[in-house]
């Protein structure tokens, strides 16, 4: 970051320079799938794809299978229900009582969810920051994660942002960078091992985690980006993300979680360097055509 500040001028833009905004609170983004221009004068690609290995491996972060019975008897139930079948309560009723590991059965409940609330088709009109968060985003991240008999709350920090503002690639950036100052300052708090953070735009929800394998190096592993679906009729694509999902939970229940050793978490812990002032070492100016390593589909 310092190297980076030196040899320019004037101040850069955030969204080419978002790696080295991270960098400057000493959080990594860890995303070879995203190389982009801003690492080259200090990091090789291929010594960004060793760096994203050894912690994948480090903290065994992987793909989950989903048993194939499991993937047909979800995909049959959402087919009745698309032939009328059967109707809504019905499919509810079959998804959550379908006999399955813990993992699974929390996905077939955030399945059921979005059956209740879904059209049958698409809406046309724009959806609000209001009714995205209550008819897409909050049945299946509540499915995933709410469960008050184990004290676990799905608690929103914040809205999601509409999929209008995802050509907004500042304002993207931005709100990355507040996702990554969250986690640090909760595993900073907390002394986890990880931190789930969760960044919605639009139906896209894109899951990371927070971690601090080495003094003063926080790393941001993006994890999955899943697109809710925008009506049942395209339900059964959620269906075949299923082994992305498994992984977000698994990371979620194994290393969202109190360290073994709170002390070795304390002793590696860096200061973290409010919004502002990062705010402050990039230009607020915009522009649609300037790149994005976070630029993709959100509608």
């Amino acid at each position: 970051m310092r190297a980076s500040l030196t040899a320019h001028k004037w101040k850069q833009s955030l969204e080419d320079n978002l790696v080295l905004a991270l960098a400057s609170t000493s959080v990594l983004l860890l995303d070879p799938h995203r190389y982009s221009n801003e690492i080259k004068p200090f990091f090789g690609q291929d010594d960004w794809w060793a760096i994203n290995d050894h912690i994948q491996r480090l903290y065994d972060i992987k793909r989950l299978p989903l048993p194939l019975t499991t993937t047909t008897n979800f995909l049959s139930i959402i087919e009745q229900l698309l032939n009328d079948d059967i109707d809504r309560d019905a499919s509810e009723i079959q998804l959550k009582t379908m006999a399955l590991q813990a993992k699974e059965k929390r996905m077939a409940k955030a399945l059921a969810n979005l059956v209740s609330k879904l059209p049958f088709v698409a809406l046309d009109e724009d959806i609000n920051e209001t009714e995205l968060c209550s008819r897409f985003v909050e049945p299946f991240l509540a499915g995933l994660f709410d469960d008050p008999a184990k004290g676990i709350f799905l608690r929103w920090t914040n809205e999601p942002k509409p999929a209008a503002h995802s050509n907004d690639n500042y304002l993207v950036c931005k709100d990355l960078i507040k996702v990554a100052i969250f986690c640090k300052e909760a595993l900073d708090k907390q002394s986890f091992e990880g931190i789930l953070g969760i960044q919605v735009i639009g139906r896209m929800v894109v899951f990371y985690l927070l971690t601090l394998p080495s003094q003063g190096l926080y790393t941001l592993i993006p994890l999955a980006s899943i697109k809710i679906p925008d009506s049942i009729q395209s339900l059964p694509a959620l269906v075949t993300d299923t082994p992305a999902i498994l992984k977000v939970l698994d990371v979620f229940d194994r290393l969202c979680v109190r360290a073994a050793c709170p002390s070795v978490i304390s002793d590696r812990c860096a200061p973290t360097l409010p919004i502002n002032n990062i705010q402050q070492l990039f230009s607020m100016s915009k522009s649609r055509k300037r790149q994005c390593v976070l630029q993709q589909r959100h509608n």
